[in-house]
C-alpha cells in the first residue's frame, strides 16, 4: 500500500507540475556598417559594429573605422553591456537593430574639430555646457585650440555608458581627441 501511494504521489506531481522553457539564443554574433564621408572629404569610410559572444548580455562589441582601401584604421572592443546602445540587448535581431544606431555617423555631435567648444586661456578645461567635453588627458590648451582652428573632420561613437569617444581625423589618420559625456 505504501509503494502505491508513493507511486500516486510522484505521478500526481509529474502531472500538475508547471513546465517552464527558456529559450538559450545559440550565440550572438552580428554586424551592421555604415559609411561616413568626412566633413569636406572625398573619400569615403565603412564604420563597423560587430557583436560576438556566446549570448548578447556577455559578448564583446567592436567598433571598426575603415578606409577606402578596406585597411582598419580604427578598432576598439568593448564589452556590450558596457556600451549604452547595447547594453539591454538579448536577442541577435536586437543587436543587430542597436549595432546599426551605434555605427551612424549622423549620432556624432561634432563635424569638425571647429565645432568643439572653446578651452579658454588660463582655464583648466573647454567651456562646460550642458554636455562637457574632456580633451584625452594631457592635452593642453595651445594644442587643442590649434586643433579647433584647423577644422579637421570629427567622428564620435559612444564608448560606454554616458559619454562618447571623439576621433579627429588629420592626414589620414584617426586620433583620440576626447570625450564628450551626456546623461545616461
Amino acid at each position: 500500500m505504501r509503494a502505491l501511494i508513493i507511486v500516486a504521489a510522484v505521478a500526481l506531481c509529474a502531472c500538475g507540475a508547471p513546465t517552464t522553457t527558456t529559450e538559450v539564443a545559440a550565440g550572438c554574433e552580428t554586424t551592421a556598417t555604415n559609411s561616413w564621408t568626412p566633413a569636406g572629404g572625398a573619400s569615403a569610410y565603412t564604420l563597423t559594429a560587430t557583436a560576438e559572444g556566446a549570448d548578447c548580455a556577455s559578448a564583446n562589441a567592436t567598433f571598426t573605422i575603415t578606409d577606402a582601401a578596406g585597411t582598419a584604421v580604427w578598432t576598439e572592443t568593448f564589452p556590450a553591456n558596457q556600451v549604452m546602445f547595447l547594453a539591454h540587448v538579448t536577442t541577435p535581431a536586437e543587436m543587430t537593430e542597436a549595432l546599426a544606431e551605434w555605427v551612424n555617423p549622423n549620432s556624432s555631435p561634432f563635424s569638425t574639430t571647429a565645432d568643439l567648444p572653446a578651452w579658454p586661456v588660463g582655464a583648466d578645461a573647454p567651456t562646460h555646457d550642458e554636455f562637457p567635453f574632456y580633451p584625452e588627458e594631457g592635452a593642453q590648451q595651445d594644442t587643442y585650440e590649434g586643433l579647433r582652428a584647423r577644422a579637421v573632420p570629427v567622428i564620435c561613437y559612444v564608448q560606454g555608458m554616458e559619454s562618447s569617444s571623439c576621433l579627429a581625423l588629420e592626414n589620414g589618420q584617426f586620433n583620440r581627441i576626447g570625450l564628450q559625456s551626456f546623461p545616461g
